[in-house]
């Protein structure tokens, strides 16, 4: 959990733009992913992180529980 959110926090602390895409090297798989990215994509990633971790924990209840 302490990941999950460290690494959203620095996620928000972050450039919107975390790659400058040149000619000198075509990559248009990026491009498009970077395109696709709207707004709100730190809080994004955060929800499914966190929807997650908590799947993975009632499961591991689940399995552990007596």
């Amino acid at each position: 959990m302490e990941n999950l959110i460290l690494g959203s926090a620095l996620d928000l602390a972050a450039p919107e733009t975390m790659w400058e895409l040149t000619e000198e090297v075509p990559t248009p798989r990026l491009a498009e992913a970077l395109s696709a990215v709207g707004e709100g994509r730190a809080d994004r990633a955060f929800e499914v992180g966190l929807a997650g971790f908590l799947r993975h924990a009632r499961a591991l209840h689940r399995a552990y529980a007596p």
